[in-house]
């Protein structure tokens, strides 16, 4: 029971920490010509909806490791903003597709999902910014759709120029996708 009563309240807090909206995924259209062993190496997610991961927390950064077989691995790493103690996690890319359309299936530490959702790099130059961004569309009754969202601006350096920040805006603004819940990350006094 007791063990019930814990992955309940891990799948309500996973749960309550997505963006969701009426209506179908937004059309996106990812990198062209993606280069993935580019994209690997340090990134620090600069602004994200709410993902659970980022809760409270500050200093989020992704580390990039590509294996041998093309799988991807993301080392996640944020520093508690109430306690100061430094959590991560590791979620893991698939390559979907021919793998140079920046189209991958993504794995998060909290649990499968089956299938997994998409990840799909919408934009980058793999040496200053990159935004990611994920959506899954849902049936929820007879004729109503929902949609569950992530997306990820990220960059190489902890403070980037702001008009690197408007860059990485004019991307998510290019596909109208909501900006309204986008929360920016502290990067001050980061490791």
């Amino acid at each position: 029971m007791f063990c019930f009563v814990i992955l309940l309240i891990g799948l309500v807090s996973e749960i309550k920490s997505q963006v969701s909206d009426d209506g179908v995924c937004p059309r996106v259209t990812t990198q062209n010509d993606f280069d993935v062993p580019r994209l690997m190496g340090v990134w620090y997610i600069q602004a994200h909806y709410p993902d659970g991961f980022g809760v409270a927390a500050r200093c989020n950064k992704a580390e990039y490791t590509m294996l041998p077989n093309g799988t991807v691995i993301i080392l996640n790493t944020k520093v508690m903003s109430n306690t100061g103690q430094q959590k991560s996690s590791i979620s893991t890319l698939d390559p979907a597709g021919r793998g140079t359309d920046g189209k991958f299936s993504i794995t998060f530490p909290v649990g499968p999902e089956n299938p997994p959702p998409p990840y799909w790099v919408l934009e980058t130059d793999y040496e200053s910014y990159a935004v990611a961004w994920s959506c899954r569309s849902l049936k929820t009754t007879k004729n109503f759709m929902k949609h569950i969202r992530y997306i990820w601006l990220m960059t190489r350096t902890h403070n980037p120029p702001a008009n690197l920040f408007r860059r990485m805006s004019n991307v998510v603004k290019k596909f109208n996708i909501s900006f309204e819940d986008i929360e920016r990350v502290d990067h001050a006094n980061c490791f």
